[in-house]
């Protein structure tokens, strides 16, 4: 009881006075704007689909974000719909929701391959379906997660970086550093008794997703806490939001000062909230300062597309180089 009382003298009032009025603090509403009303599209892609919300009209050098959300036991092609239309309309740019399959159907080793063919089909629209209308191209795509998504975002930035494929940038909010939280040493920190995500939902969701190929997690493919410092170096610039209150809190920290260390472009901002902040932005301004600072972010990668004078940086936009390349999603994950 102490340590909870500890923790709730740690949270602004706006947030306490929230959990004051839920009946339960394991599995809290959010509460976020409104999806705005923006064209959007769903395409299918292998055992997923994507939606693609588009922003009203087109402007220089498109940035094409494509977005993973989180809760790896969780599915539906309008999870995050209010974060990716919002940022679409207010940012100019496009961005993509990710509906991949979830655990425990579908183990962590196949999601991470369904989620690597749709960044593949993002790459092949830019370069085909969306080139004239919205000039798209496959070097300007940024990778975008929330928690599970965000392992997600950033094991595929750097598959892609050792395959000469690298992405625009890196967007990582509340992300889940470690898949065996279990290894390290006190883990969660002062946040071990926190509400909304807790320790033994987290645990018992990694269980599920890594049932039928536990060992995947020994290798950086599964686990972004066992990343080699030589592939860590190769991430591009990273972005990662964190909540000083999420029991991931301590894990992303260290996570941001190894980047540092590497040589990685690494920024970020810290907010007064739980890990589920970014859906909460009508009822907290932890919620309000972290949506208003991704916008900002993505107004920038516009912005540092607007000054590029350089298209070559990795991917060769060409379609046959990208259907040469395709095999590796699969081929080329860990076999442990």
């Amino acid at each position: 009881m102490e340590a909870i009382a500890e923790l709730w003298q740690r949270m602004p009032e706006d947030l306490r006075q929230y959990l004051e009025e839920q009946t339960s603090l394991d599995d809290i509403p959010i509460c976020e704007q409104e999806p705005a009303d923006v064209a959007s599209e769903v395409i299918l892609v292998g055992a997923g689909q994507i939606k693609v919300y588009f922003p009203e009209f087109s402007h220089g050098k498109m940035v094409v974000f494509l977005h993973f959300p989180g809760g790896i036991c969780k599915s539906g092609i309008n999870r995050d719909q209010s974060w990716c239309s919002n940022l679409a309309k207010q940012s100019g740019s496009i961005h993509i929701a990710v509906d991949y399959p979830s655990a425990p159907t579908t183990g962590f080793r196949q999601i991470l391959a369904e989620c690597m063919s749709a960044v593949e089909k993002v790459r092949q629209l830019c370069i085909c379906q969306w080139k004239e209308t919205w000039n798209t191209d496959p070097t300007r795509i940024v990778l975008s997660g929330s928690s599970a998504g965000a392992t997600l975002a950033i094991i595929i930035a750097a598959i892609a970086a050792r395959n000469d494929e690298p992405v625009y940038g890196l967007i990582a909010l509340v992300p889940l550093i470690d898949t065996d939280p279990n290894l390290a040493g006190d883990p969660w920190g002062d946040n071990e008794n926190t509400v909304g995500l807790r320790p033994t939902r987290l645990l018992s969701d990694l269980n599920a997703a890594f049932n039928d190929d536990p060992r995947f997690r020994d290798h950086w493919h599964g686990n972004p806490y066992k990343m080699p410092d030589d592939v860590v170096s190769m991430l591009p610039r990273t972005i990662i939001l964190s909540a000083k209150l999420d029991i991931l809190y301590r894990s992303q920290s260290k996570f941001k000062e190894r980047l540092r260390t590497r040589g990685v472009k690494v920024s970020g901002i810290e907010v007064d909230g739980l890990h589920q902040v970014k859906d909460m932005d009508q009822v907290t301004a932890a919620g309000r300062k972290a949506r208003q600072y991704i916008l900002r972010v993505s107004r920038e990668f516009i912005k540092q597309a607007a000054r590029s004078t350089d298209e070559g940086s990795g991917i060769v936009p060409s379609l046959q180089h990208i259907e040469a390349l395709r095999p590796w999603d699969v081929r080329r994950l860990a076999t442990l």
